[in-house]
């Protein structure tokens, strides 16, 4: 009988705690973040894919993906791309990777891998690559 009134009050305990731990836990998230884009910067590659590895739960998470990618572009390979755009083909993180991409296989002139990555646009430039 007396074990009711705890039970409720360690309930409602977590409840009103809970919001204050996830804020918490979202501003740490945010903190390693930024310092995972300034390692990015600074080429660090070890400090950014530990920080870049402990926030796969992170919301923004992606960007690091789209930024380290991004910034090593004229080394990626065909499959590294394909991986991403197929990961993140419903964010606009795709479209500008894909772009980016497509950019550099048409000044490389790679036109079979050019077509193998189009998607129908309104950018004449890259209609007529696909041509």
């Amino acid at each position: 009988m007396h074990t009711r009134p705890l039970v409720s009050v360690v309930l409602l305990t977590l409840l009103l705690a809970s919001p204050f731990a996830l804020a918490a836990q979202l501003e740490q998230q945010r903190s390693m973040f930024l310092a995972a884009e300034r390692a990015l910067q600074r080429d660090a590659l070890g400090e950014f894919a530990e920080l870049e590895a402990r926030l796969r739960d992170y919301p923004l998470h992606p960007y690091l993906v789209h930024a380290a990618l991004s910034k090593r572009l004229n080394r990626a390979s065909a499959r590294e791309v394909r991986k991403f755009l197929d990961t993140y083909s419903e964010t606009p993180l795709a479209w500008q990777l894909r772009n980016a991409w497509l950019d550099r296989l048409a000044k490389e002139k790679r036109w079979p891998e050019y077509v193998e990555f189009y998607v129908p646009t309104d950018n004449v430039a890259r209609r007529c690559g696909y041509l």
